[in-house]
């Protein structure tokens, strides 16, 4: 295998796509909706017809390579979807949190210059004066483009212009915690490629689900719900969780679904071994991982 970097790359188009084509009946991406509302199992088949629509409807409202798009969105699969769809058109994706404040994303739509936002109706009511585009995802309100809607209708067999490896990404905002939060710019191969070692850390294969627990909004979710995973071949695992943490909820779903690797930082962990750890059973589950800061040895013993 060659140590050079190709000319161009996108991630969407040279990974989901080629996974479409060469596994599209196996599982890409599992979605549990909030309190059980629902299921919805997406192949890569699927997948990349949906973000070959996203990206199609997307051109089609006037959105252009190089765009900056903000997307502030909970674990639904148009997040997913539209992130994808924005990559393969060359646009660039500006994750952002639900817990996102009106004045977070003023100043991230002026400061990034941005040129549309994808959102749901809760985010919808803290955007203020705005001039560019508004898609909406969860129905349709004056001033707002009905996205999901736009994507069903779209043609899932637009052209794809290919992306220099060099062209931007990517653009996440740092915490702030020292001051304004900061854009930080990756490029299309820093991401897409680069990941490949978080996915081989996450010790992932074809036939691996993971379920890794962190925000939308985070980049910690391009590394373990997007990027490393897919592209090892693995299944992502979301549930739509909103609210305070549950522990009970965690460990439930642990035991319920087929998660072979789990992914969480080590407060969860020690909220976790704080239950009857004994009442639950996790048959699937081989390999566990934590970002962030080290995890207590008692802990650790505990969980294992």
């Amino acid at each position: 295998m060659s140590d050079a970097i190709p000319a161009h790359y996108n991630f969407a188009h040279d990974v989901i796509e080629r996974q479409g084509r060469e596994r599209p009946d196996d599982l890409a991406l599992w979605w549990v909706g909030e309190e059980g509302a629902g299921e919805r199992r997406l192949s890569f088949g699927v997948l990349s017809d949906e973000l070959r629509r996203a990206a199609a409807y997307l051109a089609a409202q006037g959105i252009q390579r190089g765009d900056r798009v903000l997307v502030i969105l909970n674990r639904v699969p148009e997040w997913w979807i539209a992130v994808l769809g924005l990559i393969r058109l060359g646009a660039v994706p500006i994750p952002g949190t639900p817990l996102l404040t009106p004045k977070d994303i003023t100043y991230r739509l002026k400061v990034a210059a941005v040129r549309a936002i994808i959102t749901d109706g809760a985010g919808a009511a803290k955007v203020g004066a705005f001039a560019g585009l508004r898609f909406l995802v969860g129905g349709a309100q004056p001033g707002w483009l009905d996205f999901c809607a736009g994507v069903r209708a779209a043609n899932a067999q637009a052209p794809y212009v290919p992306s220099r490896s060099s062209d931007p990404g990517f653009i996440y905002f740092t915490s702030g915690t020292t001051g304004e939060a900061k854009m930080v710019l990756h490029t299309q191969i820093s991401y897409g490629l680069g990941h490949r070692a978080t996915g081989q850390w996450l010790d992932l294969g074809e036939r691996d689900v993971i379920w890794a627990l962190a925000d939308t909004g985070w980049a910690k979710t391009a590394w373990s719900n997007f990027f490393g995973p897919w592209l090892m071949g693995a299944a992502v695992f979301t549930l739509d969780m909103r609210g305070k943490f549950d522990p009970h909820v965690i460990l439930q779903t642990l035991a319920r679904y087929p998660i072979s690797v789990f992914c969480c930082p080590a407060t969860a962990l020690r909220l976790l071994v704080r239950k009857d750890l004994g009442a639950y059973r996790f048959p699937h589950l081989r390999h566990c991982v934590g970002p962030g800061e080290a995890l207590n040895p008692a802990v650790f013993k505990t969980w294992r």
